[in-house]
């Protein structure tokens, strides 16, 4: 059945037409599909850290650690995006979503091109710091944890 009425808040703001753009400084998404550039990985931070709403300076220490993280060696940040792996461009976007600094998380099939080590290391990383909030769209059963909210959708 579609809603016939309401209305949807976020951190008590009725999301509206005229305030979706601040729910949009405090939330992260992270699509399926992440083939996002043909730039190198710097570029690619480049150009989204000169959008006026982002709003920073990236950390390069940051960005160091995170790489260390998702075992990613930093000479990946002069490859061109459109020749990583599937794994490679996931966890770019994921260390780019991190960079934004929000708390709130939107993952759409965020470990379905990486191996078990990496899927671990990836639901580690969110599901360990109870700073995030953090919605996972997945087939992946890493996620269901225990500790972890799992919402199970079934087909219809």
């Amino acid at each position: 059945m579609r809603p016939s009425g309401g209305n949807v808040y976020f951190k008590d703001l009725p999301v509206t037409g005229n305030s979706v753009s601040v729910v949009r400084t405090k939330v992260a998404y992270v699509p399926q599909d992440v083939d996002v550039g043909r730039d190198s990985v710097n570029e690619f931070f480049d150009t989204i850290f000169s959008y006026n709403a982002v709003g920073f300076t990236p950390d390069f220490e940051k960005i160091q650690r995170l790489l260390e993280w998702f075992e990613l060696d930093d000479s990946i940040l002069k490859k061109e995006f459109k020749s990583l792996s599937g794994g490679e461009k996931q966890r770019i976007v994921l260390i780019l979503s991190l960079l934004l600094e929000r708390n709130v998380f939107l993952l759409d099939e965020p470990t379905s091109s990486l191996d078990s080590s990496l899927k671990s290391k990836v639901v580690d990383y969110f599901a360990n710091d109870p700073s995030l909030t953090v919605v996972v769209i997945s087939h992946d059963p890493q996620w269901a944890r225990e500790g972890l909210r799992v919402v199970d959708i079934p087909n219809k």
